[in-house]
């Protein structure tokens, strides 16, 4: 059964009375939905005005505390000057008077040096070879395997140890350049070795330097270009005729010219043999063939008969 609406009395309402209690209601739930946006409209109006007084709290704080730091840290620079000035003016007399104490001591070391030059020789002994089981004295200058050395003190030892000391080492042989000529590939070259190839002289780079050219050779002068053509000089006097040439190829055949005249009719032959004629016949009758025998003894040209005697057959079978 369907839910029924009752009135005050626990009657059931008319539909008129229906009709009036769901206007009021409708009402009713308006009036609280206005009053619920109104609240929640103060509530975030509210929220918006704490927030930018915590934001305008926030940025006034620390300008006050920037601003309260500027001050303070110039007041420190301010105290701080003389303070800076002073010691930089101690620092600048002291560092002053280092300079003269050092300047000074400088000069009594360089003096001293000086001094004690003075006092040794002006040139160095003369230099003598070196023999094993020779004794060298302090100062002493020899020469072993091509270097100077200096005893540092009285010794027996063999120059190149600890109490010598080198004035002047060996020397190496030097290299100069080796003129070869031509370049042939059978020959076997070396360092600084220079040979020509096609107009152009190259020096090789090391030994066994390879084909020239090449990444073993280095080009040290190539063939200049051609000169200006020099004034055309005097004709000299003939030569003699040279041999003759080789006879040349033959030429194409030239065009054909006109007909001539006849020529006067030429004189008669003798009269020549008389041609043979057949004598006899040589029969083949295995083969069906027949040659003939000439007059002057030859054989004539063999007939073959074998297929006339078989059209022969054919036709009159």
């Amino acid at each position: 059964m369907s839910d029924v609406l009752l009135n005050s009395c626990g009657l059931p309402l008319l539909s008129s009375e229906r009709s009036w209690r769901a206007d009021e209601e409708f009402k009713k739930r308006q009036q609280e939905t206005r009053r619920h946006e109104e609240e929640q409209r103060a509530a975030a109006s509210a929220n918006w005005y704490a927030t930018f007084d915590q934001r305008f709290n926030e940025h006034l704080g620390r300008w006050l505390w920037a601003a309260i730091d500027q001050r303070i840290q110039q007041h420190i620079e301010a105290a701080e000057k003389p303070l800076v000035d002073a010691t930089g003016e101690v620092l600048g007399m002291f560092r002053a008077q280092l300079r003269k104490e050092f300047r000074h001591a400088i000069e009594e070391a360089l003096d001293a040096v000086a001094a004690k030059f003075a006092t040794l020789p002006g040139k160095l002994p003369v230099a003598k070879v070196w023999r094993p089981e020779s004794v060298g004295y302090q100062a002493e200058i020899v020469s072993c395997d091509g270097a100077l050395w200096q005893a540092r003190k009285d010794t027996a030892q063999a120059p190149g140890g600890s109490d010598w000391v080198c004035v002047a080492r060996a020397g190496r042989d030097g290299l100069s350049l080796s003129i070869r000529g031509a370049f042939d590939v059978y020959e076997k070259y070396a360092q600084l070795d220079i040979v020509e190839f096609d107009g152009t002289s190259y020096v090789a780079r090391r030994d066994d330097p390879g084909i020239c050219p090449g990444d073993g050779w280095q080009a040290l002068a190539a063939r200049g270009k051609a000169g200006d053509r020099g004034p055309l000089g005097l004709p000299g006097a003939r030569g003699e005729p040279g041999p003759p040439g080789k006879k040349g190829e033959r030429g194409e055949p030239g065009p054909r010219g006109e007909r001539g005249e006849p020529g006067p009719p030429g004189r008669r032959g003798e009269r020549g043999e008389a041609t043979p004629t057949i004598v006899s016949w040589q029969i083949d009758r295995a083969h069906y063939r027949a040659v003939p025998t000439m007059s002057d003894g030859r054989a004539g040209a063999t007939l073959d008969l074998r297929e006339l005697f078989e059209q022969f057959q054919v036709e009159t079978s």
